[in-house]
């Protein structure tokens, strides 16, 4: 039973399922099915973590593999685990199959609490302890980052390659491409907007004049930590960027929204663009189910250069050798890029200049596309081996039970 991101419509979860289950059938020692359980479905409270759901782990499956989702980011609704697999602690002794987390990650701001620390303590105190169960979590800090929210230091904390870096691809013709010039990908992100482009000391509110609490219905809505103004001034500046590079090539560029959040931003930046380069632009499909994964990425495979702001555009590029610039926001961004040896490659999303940088590393990565494709190809061969080390510990364990 595979429980995960089955039912999402952000198509980075195509390749965290597809990765490791291609992961797992290139490495087990024997031929291994996956059973859809889909975690969105629970996320949605249309399904509960209770009874039933031991029942049907222990009835339907030889064994559970938790995947390598966001699993820890603070939410107040896990009162009863601390994380999003909200099994109460009590139940866990009733799990009679093994167990496998495959390459967890968290979600977090400095500006955001951590609910239910204690309770996430205890649960995780009770996998770590278990024969039965094998932990761990992505090459992306988040053992640094559990060692820090709980004083949690443990061998038994396995860091894996994001498997998203494996995601297979399905040869197709996709018409977005354009034969004979350059296409660039750009794949933005805004999820978690006002955190990630927040950069004001403190929270502001509108000063509202006294008899004016009216007010508050018409006028805009204020910036919080200044937000808007910084995330209004960075789509300036990688439209300027893009400019610069479609000045300097015959660029067809394509942008790719992940998740339906994208899509606004994908439209913003289009009208940002000059005119001429608006002519030299197309957007590919958005909200596509998983099952189009393979498709999905195949795209990004024939593509020439990615200008990634989302996880899950920047580390499937490591894997299919795709030139890419990772504009990075997050530590946990900068954390994955460092681990694989391609910390040089990241543009910071709040440094001077942003807009200078990513023409320059797009410029360089498109000069030179052969030894870019090669770093990545050196790169996605050093986490391979990574994988199949724990995958042997997976197959241990599943062949002991």
């Amino acid at each position: 039973m595979h429980l995960a991101n089955h039912g999402g419509k952000n198509i980075g979860n195509a390749a965290l399922i597809q990765g490791v289950e291609s992961l797992l059938r290139e490495d087990l020692p024997f031929e291994a099915t996956f059973l859809e359980e889909p975690w969105d479905l629970y996320s949605r409270h249309e399904l509960r973590f209770d009874e039933r759901f031991v029942a049907r782990v222990n009835s339907e499956s030889d064994a559970l593999l938790v995947g390598g989702a966001v699993a820890f980011d603070g939410s107040s609704m896990y009162a009863n685990a601390g994380f999003r697999l909200d099994l109460p602690l009590e139940l866990w002794d009733r799990v009679e199959r093994p167990v496998v987390f495959y390459g967890l990650s968290y979600r977090g701001w400095p500006t955001w609490p951590y609910h239910h620390r204690e309770a996430l303590k205890a649960t995780l105190d009770r996998i770590l302890g278990s024969e039965t169960m094998l932990f761990s979590v992505r090459n992306d800090g988040t053992k640094e980052w559990l060692g820090e929210l709980l004083g949690l230091h443990s061998e038994r904390i396995h860091v894996v390659p994001d498997p998203g870096v494996f995601v297979p691809t399905a040869d197709a013709r996709h018409p977005e491409l354009e034969v004979g010039k350059l296409n660039v990908i750009v794949a933005p992100n805004a999820e978690d907007e006002m955190p990630r482009y927040g950069r004001a000391a403190r929270k502001r509110s509108l000063r509202v004049p006294r008899g004016g609490s009216e007010l508050r219905n018409w006028l805009p809505v204020s910036s919080s930590w200044g937000w808007r103004e910084s995330r209004a001034t960075f789509l300036r500046e990688l439209a300027g960027a893009l400019a610069r590079l479609g000045a300097d090539h015959d660029l067809n560029l394509i942008f790719c929204a992940h998740d339906v959040f994208d899509i606004g931003m994908c439209y913003e930046l289009f009208w940002l663009l000059p005119e001429q380069l608006r002519h030299r632009a197309v957007f590919a499909s958005a909200s596509l189910s998983n099952g189009n994964g393979p498709y999905f990425y195949d795209l990004y495979a024939k593509a020439d250069l990615a200008i990634s702001m989302r996880v899950h555009s920047m580390n499937p590029c490591v894997g299919l050798g795709t030139p890419v610039v990772p504009i990075v926001s997050q530590a946990r961004m900068r954390a994955f890029m460092s681990d694989a040896g391609l910390g040089d490659l990241t543009v910071d999303l709040d440094e001077p200049g942003v807009g200078d940088a990513v023409y320059r590393f797009a410029s360089n990565a498109l000069a030179s596309p052969a030894e870019a494709r090669a770093r990545l190809f050196e790169a996605r061969g050093r986490l391979r081996e990574q994988a199949s080390m724990f995958d042997s510990r997976v197959a241990t364990l599943l062949e002991a039970a």
